[in-house]
């Protein structure tokens, strides 16, 4: 069977979330190491709680943006640079024990770096961009067309002051 010459971003993103309770336990053992077992496990669970509070002060907001989305069909426009849909992620980031994910769960809650994510994987997913103002429209070019402007009358009276230009002496 060929493989593609392309590695596709599932694929990868398949082989890192198969790796990553590898990669946790190794990060534990490292971090076992450098401050001892009983405190990488108190860590783990104060990163878990820590999530737990922000899953509970984040759900309410977040659902209702992941239902009104659900309901438009368009799920791709959850945006993670909206802060509720970060704490959100955050939250279940915390949540999973490893300090891994624990850190990625810090990351999204920087909103410097929540930008250049969502920046990433809108151009891993092939999505648009949202516009810069929200109140603006982006539509296609079949779904709009040019129209004159109208042609008013003038409807100033003759002789008045805005009609007459007059010139200094030089």
């Amino acid at each position: 069977m060929p493989t593609p010459s392309r590695s596709s971003p599932l694929r990868w993103l398949l082989l890192a979330i198969l790796a990553l309770p590898l990669a946790e336990f190794a990060a534990f053992i490292a971090v076992a190491l450098a401050v001892g077992v009983v405190q990488a496990a108190l860590g783990l669970i104060a990163l878990s709680l820590l999530g737990v509070v922000l899953w509970q002060r984040a759900r309410e907001q977040a659902t209702g943006q992941v239902r009104l989305r659900l309901d438009q069909s368009t799920i791709q426009a959850i945006n993670l640079d909206n802060v509720g849909i970060a704490r959100f992620a955050a939250a279940i980031l915390l949540m999973i024990p490893g300090f891994i994910t624990a850190f990625a769960g810090l990351l999204v809650l920087i909103p410097s770096v929540r930008h250049t994510a969502a920046g990433w994987l809108r151009r891993v997913a092939g999505v648009a961009p949202p516009p810069a103002d929200p109140d603006v429209v982006d539509l296609a070019p079949d779904d709009w067309r040019q129209v004159p402007d109208p042609q008013l009358k003038d409807h100033r009276t003759p002789g008045r002051a805005h009609d007459r230009v007059e010139r200094r002496p030089d």
